[in-house]
């Protein structure tokens, strides 16, 4: 257990909102079966099998640490760490004092070669954490994963449980395809239509399997090197989402990226409004200032909070981004690089601590936090 550092006044005067908490089924692959078609059960039957006898993930890169997740975030029934809800709520919620967490199941499907395969086992993951987890705690929160390479069906899935009580979101997971492509607009079609902001996030497959996003300049040698430059597809996917005309499309959608960094904002918005005012012949459809549509309708999370040591030279970054709009906290529970709420931006405003803590999320997320 991480020992506990916050005051009895930082506890009352903070209200914090988790916008990415990792959960897992409680016993993998088993336990979504009963939510399968027998012919599915089959198939996926011969996973739960091969994950018995699989002791380690064949990463293109491992931690050098040996895991993703914090040891001591195991739960005493020896699951994996974000798979025991009691112990979530102890380890996590109530160490923290977290008000709202926004649960982000990060599935491998975009490194998957069938697509109904995919769809069958992210529809079933879904009905579990909406019917064994959401009705056991108010305080959850549910980030639907849909299949990137079936939009029709991923469409189908967000309308399935556009009114399930608890449903805050929607995780779409990378492809080779950005996000702009019109390939995804039946997904965006449908998150608009229920009002659910469409997140997304590293799967872990980026630059390591066929089929995921590549990475820039190439194959990285290291974790290290691989953690460093993943962010740029964070980067890269925001550009393109203005750029092809996402939101013009769809002015009502919302987009969060969660655990792409975000101190590379500033200047990628200064550099869009530029290449805008320049070019913006080559794209008409972009009708306003770039960082306009951002400020409007994406939104980051802050862990990893990427900064200097100190945090007064912090603030620049922050106000260029209009963080109090923009920026939402999370601790990326349970992984291994996880930010305590109280040990990250103690030098900030209170204000402006509260509206990325809690006020930013609350305004995204609407009334389904």
């Amino acid at each position: 257990m991480m020992v506990e550092t916050r005051s009895p006044a930082q506890q009352q005067a903070l209200r914090i909102v988790d916008c990415d908490v990792h959960v897992t089924p409680a016993e993998g692959v088993r336990s979504l079966l009963p939510y399968m078609t027998k012919a599915w059960q089959t198939q996926f039957e011969s996973f739960a099998r091969l994950k018995r006898e699989v002791k380690r993930h064949p990463f293109r890169y491992p931690n050098p640490s040996g895991a993703i997740n914090r040891w001591d975030a195991v739960p005493p029934s020896g699951g994996e760490p974000g798979s025991d809800l009691a112990f979530l709520q102890q380890d996590l919620m109530a160490k923290w004092q977290i008000s709202e967490a926004l649960l982000v199941p990060v599935e491998w499907v975009n490194t998957w070669t069938d697509p109904r395969l995919a769809a069958a086992y992210l529809s079933a993951l879904n009905d579990y954490f909406v019917q064994e987890w959401l009705p056991r705690d108010d305080r959850l929160r549910y980030t639907l994963v849909v299949s990137p390479h079936d939009p029709v069906s991923a469409a189908a899935e967000i309308r399935k449980h556009a009114g399930s009580k608890g449903v805050a979101a929607v995780f779409l997971p990378l492809l080779q395809q950005m996000m702009g492509h019109t390939w995804f607009n039946p997904v965006y079609e449908a998150a608009q239509e229920a009002d659910l902001p469409v997140v997304n996030h590293p799967s872990g497959g980026e630059g390591t399997y066929q089929g995921a996003p590549t990475l820039a300049g190439g194959v990285p040698q290291t974790y290290a090197e691989r953690n460093v430059s993943n962010f740029a597809l964070g980067m890269a996917n925001t550009v393109n989402l203005v750029f092809e005309g996402v939101f013009e499309r769809y002015p009502k959608l919302r987009v969060v990226f969660v655990e792409w960094g975000f101190t590379w904002l500033p200047s990628t918005l200064w550099r869009m409004d530029k290449r805008w005012r320049e070019l913006r012949t080559e794209i008409p459809w972009v009708k306003r200032p770039p960082s306009e549509y951002v400020f409007e309708h994406i939104r980051y999370t802050t862990q990893p909070v990427d900064g200097p040591d100190n945090e007064e030279e912090f603030l620049p970054f922050l106000k260029a981004m209009r963080a109090e709009r923009t920026l939402l906290f999370s601790t990326d529970y349970p992984h291994w690089d996880n930010d305590d709420p109280f040990k990250v931006f103690t030098a900030l405003p209170q204000p402006l601590k509260q509206r990325i803590y809690a006020g930013n999320a609350l305004e995204t997320f609407g009334e389904r936090f």
